[in-house]
This record gives structure tokens, C-alpha cells and sequence, in this order.
């Protein structure tokens, strides 16, 4: 070791400096020898080095950079910082602007950031240049990189014939390819470790593509190309980090957009925040022309000339969008100089809100940087001198704080140590000997700061419950996040994304400005609400879908903040029940049914929905209106009846019955009006009698939500019978081809929806048969051809519509069909064959399949139906139409064990109730949760083994509860 080095090692006045230095001396011995003797021989160019290490010590990534960049270390020593950066800057612009190599640009891209983070930090540290230059050389340095990156993904485009350039020298020029630089890089404000943010436009009427794909995709891949130029980390790291996510409702958005459709954007839905944004806007490379027209473009946009209460309203709700909110302020470990309180965000956001509200009308408010805006806003009135003094030297020692912090790692962080030991380096970094002074002057500045933002405007009365959930910006802040997942959420990204695309307009009821701002007050409420659900998850992404079927959201907004109790009732049937989620997503003017007094003071009867059906009827003008009047009425009911069966306020068999009542009152509204617009061509039949009989569920009032309708059509006329019309038709024709206009007027899916399905199978010969049947061929068949299996189905056939006379008359003749007598024996193999057949058709999938399990729904039904088939002979009282009402039916006639069946009627209630809460839910995990509730369960485990794993005793439907 030579004298001067032991001179200079001894200079070094902390054992970390010491070391530092002799990994300094070993970097150099890997110089070339002249480059190395130029250092050693060079006493004042050794003692800068070591007054440079001893300012970079509590910083690896510096250091690091220092150790391999010792010749660029003796430029800036020799020449100093401002001729080092303008020969760098000059140096590198003109060797990779014109380069048509990938590897040449990407390379010495980040050469160049390399040595001006080394060069800036340098600076920085050992205080040679002030804030406001670190900043701007930083950002100089982005836009720089960012020009380089541009022309070249812009020529490397032409060369691939992509773009008729002008100009392949400066591709730039006359593309039509706009970047927009925001944030901290507009203002020239970047700071050591920033990422740039970005706006990537294109004038599609400007632009010289000649591609053959659609220019969109071609600008999406380009913007994609730019970004990795300046993102990919190679052997010497990374340019800039970008974020995109500041363009117009980034999460429907491609990365690339056309100037029309941000215009458009920015004229129709844009929020406030946005307008804060752009206050830093500048067009940095491409198309500058094209770029500054744009801004110029979209400046009534930015700066409103005036605010009316709404707008102001929302820029009094900004002040609580900064970001993440620290309650303990005895502490500054952990503590986030950027985005807390009393942070450098606060001073931006002080600053913007101003410039928003007053800049409008003072165009010498319409600066970029913070410091500037402070000084602009002063000099205008609208700050005190005092209040511009202190929030600049705040904004500058927080920033500087900032610096440090990420310096010590190039990573982008504004969080203070949480460790005492890594404070006091912090501290030692930031030019204090200990930590308490430190600690007190970054509090003074903090707690100034707060103050000062806190007054800046009165807080609204709920402002303090919003500051609690904060979807402006690009960030979901950590505090929205908290709250959000104690509630029960974890879909945070599509949750913050959903709900900025909410505020900024994105469907059709928040479009206005009065209805985004009573949305953004109702925030908390919703979320509230939201998470009383079982799946707060799934409750919001319905409703999600409700709000973008709405067709305005001032009126409703505005009912849910007068009462709450009705957002209460949405999110609990949207949390409940997928089937009303969706109803409600396609026809959001279904929830007005709730608005009506009546809708829980009068619960649904027959009687009710007969008069609210007439009344309908009679407002209907012609066929049309009439059909569409039965699907209002049916969806408006439904929805009605299954709020009532979500809240048990009806029981299973109260609201199958109900749902069953329904469809034979609209059958009863449909079939004369088909009828009568039948018969305009074809005419009618004289004395012909015609019944609309419902089977299955609907004929023994046992629907679910998901029920079908099997019908039949019967029909007695004279005979060799046709109609009297322009077109004669015969009335087997007439009949069939009237049938179908009525299974039609059911099925078809218009505006108003879907009615039901159909199903006529269960008519005599089957889906072979005519789909309308003349008495007389109903009669024999049954008489003649028909099978055990046709004879249960015909014990829930119900009559729910007829003419002239021929419902009695049918309704005699099914009920001499079920009352033949049969013989026994051979009924019990018809019954347990088709039970047989049945089971091995529909396998159950899971216990939750109580309709085909063994002992479940079907197993009951054909008990029932076997004892009508059995004993209807001796005692037509068994000819009813429900399940239940036969088997209690049968105890009471003393045919069947009342103990053991009343097992079977427990059951079959139980899985009548699991069926209709399925075809609500339409998810067996939700309609597990669902009746764990109901049931009093713990989970949906235990439901299950208390209700569905027991063995079930039936073995054969006429088995176990036939005593004769």
C-alpha cells in the first residue's frame, strides 16, 4: 500500500467507510493501468473519491454503481456534474436515435440511466445541486430515453412497411404516434427511482399506417414493443418502469387509444381526479405537434372556467382520495412520507385542488410543477406568503427524504425503517449525527403539513366514513384494501377496477355528475351492505350487473341515501339468490316492484294477482301489449314470491302454490287473446269446447323458479268440424296449429323475457302425438293404450282453463280414469319397473340431488301416486293433486302407517324446500349456506349429516307406509 493510500485510508472516519474504501482500492486495481494510475497518482482526485464514498455509504445501489464506473467517477470529478450530464446527454441522443439496432438501443439505454442515477445521486448527496435540478435532470434524462425508444419502434414499424414515414431520421415527426407524459414526469419532477407515467395515443386521420391489421391492434403492438424497450432488465438492469394506467378507464381499455375516442372520453366521462392529472400534462415524444393539439384539444376538459356544486362536491371528496391514512402519529417508523398524512401527496393534492378550482379563470395557474403552482397560487391571493414558504421547504425536504430512502436500493419506496437501527442510517444518510433530531424535524414537517391540508376545505358530514374506501387514482389504497377484506371481499383488483370504471362514467346511469357524486357518497353504504352476504364477493359482481343495466342512477341513487334499508334489501337478494341477480341485471325495473307499500304489507294471494293482472289487462291495447302485460306480470310476481320465500315470509308449499296460481292465471289471460288473434285469418269453430290442463308441477301446484310447464290441450267439437274463417281449417288443424300459437306466446324470448318452457310430452302418444287432442281421442287412449307411468302423470293433471262447459266434464272423465281398479300386484311392478328406469336414466350427482336419490322426491311422489292408483277405486278422496295432501290423505284414511309416512312428509317438505332454494341460488354451495341458515347449522356440513346422509328407509314406492 502506498503512502497516499494510507493517508487516505486514514481519512475514512467510521469502520463501514473503511471497508467501503478497500473495496474501492480493489476496483481499482481491475482498471487498465493508465486509468489506474490517473486515480493513484492524483491526491485531490482521491480525496474527492473518498468524500463521495463517505456520502454514499449507507447506500449499496450507489456504491455499487460507483465500483463500476470509476472512470466516468474521475469525469464528473474533473469536469464536475453540469458538463458531465450535457456531454452524456449529447453523447448518447446522437449515437442511438438514428440506430436501427435492438441490442444497441437496449444497451445503451441503460448505460445511460446507469451513470445518471450515479451521476444524480452524487449530486444529490453531497449537495452540489439543488432539488429542483436532481429533478429535472432525472427527468430530462426519462425523456430522453423515451424519445430513443419511440423512433426506434417507430422506424423498425416503417421498415416493416407498416408506416410511409416521412422521414426515417426522425421517425418522430408527422407519425401521428402521441406519448403523453403525467405525473411527476410531465412536471419535470421525477424523482430517484419514479416510474413514468404515460399516455400512448394516435391520430388515426394523421398517422401513415399502411399495415394490413386493424390500426388498433397495430398501435397496441407498438406501445407493448416501447414498453419493454424501456421495462426489460438486461445485464445492466432497466430503463423506467412504466404505468399506463392513467388513460381513460384503463381497465376496458386498450394500452393504445386514438385521439378521437380519449376525447370523447375525456369531454363525456373523465372525473375530477383525471382533471388533476392532466394538470401535468406534456407531450414528450412522437407526434409532438400532434400531442399538443390533443391537450389543447381536451383543455375546457382540464380547465372549467366554472364549478357547480356537484363538481365541487367531488373535488371536496378528492381531499380524502391521497391515499393510505396512518392513525398512530406518535411514531414515524413504518411511516409513508409519500402517501400518509402529511406527506408529500398532501402538498401535491393541496396544490392541484386549487389550481382546479381557480385555474380555470387564471391561466397563470395553469403551471406543472409544485413549486411553481405554490408560487403562482401566492402570488394570485389564493395562499399566504407564509403558507407558500413553509409547504415549499416541506415539499423539498420530504422529497430529498424521499431520495434517500430509495437510493439505498433503487427501489420505489417512501416508507421510513420500522427498525431503530436502519432509522439511525436513514438519519446518518439524511445528514443528522442521531435520531431524535431527525425524527423531530421530519414530524414538524409532517404534522405542518397535515394542518394546513386538513383546512383546506370544511369536510362534509360523511366525508370522515369515505375516507375509508378511496377508489380515485391508479392505486387502491393499503387502508381501502384493509377495510375491504375485513368486510369480507378479496377480489381487490377487480373490485378497484369496477368501481373506477363506476366514477368515471363507464355505463349509462353514471353518466351524470350528480349521479357519480351520490354514488361516491353511497360507497361505504354499498360495501356495508355488501358484505352482510354470504359471498360479498359474488353479491357485488351482481351488483356490478345491476348498475349497468340501469338506465339512470340519480333517482335510484338518491332513494338508497333516504333509504338505506332498500340497498340493504338489493344486496341481500343479489347476495342470496343468482337467479333475481341476474333478473335484476337484465331488468333493473323489476326492484321498483319493492318500492310499492304493498309489496311486503300484501303478500301475494290468488285473489291479489288476479286483480293486479285485470288491471293490467284492461291498460293493454291490443295483442301485443297483452303478451308483453303477462310477462311483466309473471316476472314482476315471481320476483315478488321469491323475495317473500328468500325472507320466510312463505314456506316451500306456500310458494310453490303461489308460483303454480301464477302460471295458470297468465294461461288463463294468454289463451283467449291468441285465440282471438287466431281467429282474424282462420275464424272459429261453433260449439267447439276447448282446456288447457297443466301436469307436473304446475298441476300440483308445486313449482320452483326453474319449473317448466307440461301441458296438454284437449278439444271437443262437432264432428268433421271446421272453422269459419278466410282460411277453413279442420279442427284437428285449427287446434294444433292454435296450440303451438300458445306454446309460442310462452316461450318466445322477447324484450320482456321468457314466460316458461314448455314441455308436452306427458300428452296422450307422447311427443308423437298431436300436440292438441279431441276429447274423444283422450278418452280412449287412456282407455285403450295408455301405460301405468301415463296414469301417474295424469294424478296431478289439473284443468286451469276451459270453455263451454268442458272443464267438469274432463275433469269427471280423469278422475274415472284413476279410479279404475287395477290389480295390484302387476300396478307395483308397473310403478317400481319405470322407478327402476328412471334411476338407472338420472343418476344423482351429489346428496344435494334430492329429486332422484334414492328416497328422495321421486321415490315419494310414486308412494303417493301408487296409493291414488291403488285406492281411488274405495276412496276418491285420494285424488288430489299435491304430494303432501295424499300422503296425509292416506293417513287419515287409515291406508297408510301415520308415523313412518309422516317421515315421508317431513322429507319431501324439506326437499321441496332445497329445491326451490336451488332454482334461486342456481350454486349448491350457496344453497348449502343457504339452508344451513334456514335449518339453524353451523355450516353446511352439518345440514348436510343432520338432513340428507340418513339412510333412507324406503326401499319401494308402495313399501314401508302401505298397510293395505
Amino acid at each position: 500500500m502506498t503512502i497516499l493510500q494510507q493517508k487516505y485510508l486514514s481519512l475514512a472516519n467510521t469502520d463501514i467507510q473503511e471497508r467501503l474504501f478497500a473495496d474501492f482500492y480493489e476496483a481499482l486495481d481491475l482498471l487498465e493501468q493508465e486509468e489506474k494510475e490517473a486515480f493513484l497518482n492524483d491526491e485531490n482526485l482521491l480525496t474527492v473519491c473518498k468524500n463521495y464514498i463517505n456520502s454514499i455509504s449507507y447506500s449499496p445501489f450507489l456504491f455499487r454503481l460507483f465500483l463500476k464506473n470509476l472512470p466516468f467517477v474521475r469525469k464528473i470529478a474533473v469536469s464536475g456534474f453540469d458538463k458531465v450530464f450535457e456531454n452524456i446527454s449529447k453523447e448518447t441522443f446522437k449515437n442511438l436515435y438514428k440506430s436501427q439496432s435492438y441490442d444497441d438501443v437496449f444497451n445503451g439505454l441503460r448505460l445511460f440511466k446507469n451513470r445518471i442515477a450515479l451521476l444524480t445521486g452524487l449530486a444529490d448527496v453531497t449537495g452540489v445541486w439543488t432539488l429542483d435540478r436532481i429533478t429535472g435532470v432525472l427527468s430530462l434524462t426519462a425523456l430522453a430515453a423515451l424519445r430513443i425508444a419511440t423512433a426506434f419502434v417507430l422506424r423498425s414499424a416503417a421498415l416493416k412497411g407498416d408506416l410511409a414515414l416521412p422521414d426515417l431520421n426522425n421517425p418522430e415527426e408527422n407519425s401521428g404516434f402521441i406519448v403523453l407524459s403525467m405525473g411527476k414526469l410531465g412536471a419535470r419532477e421525477l424523482n430517484y427511482s419514479s416510474d413514468i407515467d404515460l399516455i400512448l395515443l394516435y391520430d388515426a386521420e394523421k398517422t401513415p399506417y399502411t399495415g394490413k391489421r386493424d390500426i388498433s391492434f397495430f398501435f397496441v403492438r407498438l406501445c407493448r414493443d416501447l414498453v419493454a424497450l424501456l421495462e426489460e432488465r438486461g445485464a445492466t438492469g432497466y430503463v423506467f418502469r412504466t404505468d399506463l394506467r392513467l388513460r381513460p378507464d384503463p381497465a376496458s381499455t386498450p394500452i393504445a387509444l386514438s385521439t378521437q375516442a380519449a376525447s370523447f372520453y375525456y369531454e363525456s366521462f373523465a372525473q375530477n381526479w383525471e382533471r388533476a392529472a392532466f394538470i401535468k400534462a406534456r407531450a414528450v415524444a412522437g407526434d409532438i405537434d400532434a400531442g399538443r393539439a390533443f391537450l389543447k384539444d381536451i383543455k375546457p376538459f382540464i380547465w372549467r372556467r366554472s364549478t357547480d356544486f356537484y363538481v365541487l362536491e367531488q373535488i371536496r371528496s378528492m381531499k380524502y382520495s391521497s391515499g393510505e391514512k396512518i392513525t398512530n402519529q406518535t411514531s414515524l417508523y413504518g411511516h409513508n412520507i409519500k402517501l400518509a398524512q402529511g406527506g408529500i401527496r398532501e402538498i401535491e393534492f393541496y396544490t392541484q385542488l386549487q389550481q382546479l378550482l381557480w385555474g380555470g379563470r387564471n391561466d397563470k395557474l395553469r403551471v406543472r410543477s409544485t413549486l411553481a403552482a405554490l408560487k403562482a397560487l401566492c402570488s394570485a391571493g389564493r395562499i399566504s406568503q407564509e403558507t407558500k414558504e413553509f409547504l415549499s421547504q416541506a415539499y423539498v425536504y420530504l422529497r430529498t427524504l424521499e431520495h434517500r430512502l430509495q437510493m439505498r436500493e433503487d427501489l420505489q419506496t417512501q416508507t421510513l425503517p420500522k427498525t431503530k437501527n436502519e432509522m439511525l442510517e436513514i438519519a446518518r444518510f439524511f445528514g443528522f449525527e442521531t435520531i431524535d433530531p431527525f425524527e423531530r424535524e421530519t414530524r414538524a414537517c409532517l404534522t405542518g403539513v397535515q394542518k394546513l391540508y386538513d383546512s383546506l376545505f370544511e369536510a362534509p358530514n360523511n366525508a370522515r366514513e369515505n375516507t375509508t374506501l378511496v377508489f380515485t387514482g391508479t392505486d387502491l389504497p393499503k387502508e381501502t384494501q384493509d377495510v375491504l377484506e375485513q368486510a369480507g371481499f378479496s377480489n381487490f383488483s377487480f373490485i378497484a377496477d369496477t368501481v373506477r370504471g363506476w366514477l368515471s362514467g363507464r355505463y349509462r346511469c353514471m353518466r351524470s355528475d350528480k349521479a357519480r357524486l351520490l354514488l361516491t357518497g353511497l360507497l361505504p353504504v354499498i360495501f356495508k351492505a355488501l358484505s352482510k352476504t354470504k359471498s360479498p364477493d359474488a353479491a357485488f359482481m351482481h351488483f356490478d350487473d345491476f348498475l349497468h343495466g340501469l338506465p339512470s342512477g340519480v333517482q335510484l341513487f338518491s332513494l338508497f341515501q333516504s333509504r338505506p334499508a332498500l340497498l340493504d334489501l338489493l344486496t341481500e337478494i343479489m347476495g342470496q339468490s343468482t337467479f333475481l341477480a341476474q333478473e335484476l341485471a337484465h331488468r333493473p325495473a323489476l326492484f321498483d316492484a319493492v318500492l310499492d307499500p304493498d309489496f311486503f304489507a300484501v303478500p301475494p294471494t290468488r285473489e291479489s294477482l288476479q286483480n293486479d293482472l285485470d288491471a293490467l289487462l284492461n291498460a293493454a291495447d291490443g295483442f301485443e301489449q297483452i303478451l308483453d302485460s303477462c310477462r311483466r306480470f309473471a316476472r314482476e310476481k315471481r320476483f315478488q314470491i321469491a323475495v317473500f320465500f328468500l325472507r320466510g315470509l312463505f314456506n316451500a308449499q306456500k310458494t310453490g302454490k303461489m308460483l303454480s296460481v301464477m302460471a295458470a292465471l297468465v294461461i288463463g289471460a294468454l289463451f283467449p287473446a291468441v285465440e282471438d288473434d287466431f281467429s282474424r285469418r282462420f275464424g272459429k269453430i261453433k260449439n267447439a269446447k276447448t282446456a288447457f290442463v297443466l301436469s307436473g308441477k304446475g298441476g300440483s301446484r308445486e313449482m320452483s323458479f326453474l319449473s317448466d310447464l307440461d301441458i296438454l290441450f284437449v278439444y271437443d267439437t262437432p264432428e268433421n268440424a271446421a272453422s269459419d274463417g278466410d282460411t277453413s281449417l279442420a279442427a284437428p288443424v285449427y287446434y294444433a296449429r292454435l296450440a303451438q300459437r300458445l306454446v309460442s306466446a310462452l316461450t318466445s324470448n322477447t324484450a320482456e323475457g321468457v314466460l316458461w318452457q314448455v314441455d308436452m310430452r306427458l300428452r296422450p302418444s307422447g311427443s308423437a302425438g298431436p300436440v292438441a287432442t279431441s276429447f274423444n281421442s283422450f278418452k280412449r287412449y287412456y282407455a285403450q293404450n295408455a301405460w301405468t307411468w301415463e296414469f301417474q302423470a295424469l294424478t296431478k293433471a289439473r284443468v286451469v282453463y276451459a270453455t263451454n262447459g268442458i272443464k267438469d266434464v274432463l275433469e269427471k272423465e280423469i278422475q274415472t280414469l284413476l279410479s279404475q281398479k287395477r290389480s295390484l300386484p302387476q300396478l307395483a311392478d308397473d310403478v317400481n319397473s319405470m322407478r327402476e328406469k328412471m334411476a338407472n336414466e338420472n343418476k344423482p350427482v351429489s346428496l344435494w340431488d334430492v329429486k332422484t336419490k334414492t328416497g328422495g322426491m321421486t321415490d315419494i311422489e310414486f308412494a303417493a301416486q301408487y296409493i291414488q292408483l291403488a285406492y281411488a277405486e274405495k276412496f276418491p278422496t285420494l285424488l288430489q293433486k299435491s304430494t303432501l295432501n295424499v300422503l296425509n290423505e292416506a293417513v287419515s284414511l287409515g291406508l297408510a302407517e301415520k308415523e313412518k309416512t309422516q317421515e315421508l312428509i317431513d322429507r319431501y317438505a324439506l326437499f321441496q324446500d332445497i329445491t326451490l332454494t336451488a332454482s334461486l341460488c342456481r350454486d349448491e354451495n350457496a344453497t348449502a349456506a343457504k339452508m344451513a341458515e334456514k335449518y339453524g347449522c353451523q355450516s353446511s356440513v352439518e345440514f348436510e349429516e343432520r338432513f340428507l346422509s340418513e339412510k333412507p328407509r324406503l326401499k319401494a314406492p308402495y313399501e314401508t307406509v302401505i298397510l293395505r
